[in-house]
């Protein structure tokens, strides 16, 4: 399983990397969950912005975690709370 999910964000951040030399700037990640490549967005330089989309609880679990090990969140990171259950993502998020 672990091969299957190295291979999946190594495809995905390959594509992105096109995406960003076609010149996009922002992406967004719906229910980001615990994943890191917003911490190591090796597109920050080119002025690439990544929003993380997930549930607030899971957002300030995520928050704790990065703190608890001294993980700076970089600047070009944006959290936006919604619960997918409750919220409508196309009237905005906070």
């Amino acid at each position: 399983m672990r091969i299957f999910i190295a291979a999946r964000s190594r495809f995905a951040e390959d594509c992105l990397g096109v995406a960003v030399a076609r010149g996009v700037r922002q992406a967004v990640a719906l229910g980001a969950g615990l994943d890191t490549f917003a911490l190591r967005n090796p597109y920050s330089d080119l002025g690439l912005r990544v929003f993380e989309v997930d549930h607030p609880a899971t957002q300030a679990r995520k928050r704790r975690r990065l703190s608890e090990v001294g993980l700076t969140i970089p600047a070009s990171l944006t959290f936006s709370a919604i619960d997918f259950e409750s919220d409508d993502l196309g009237r905005g998020a906070t």
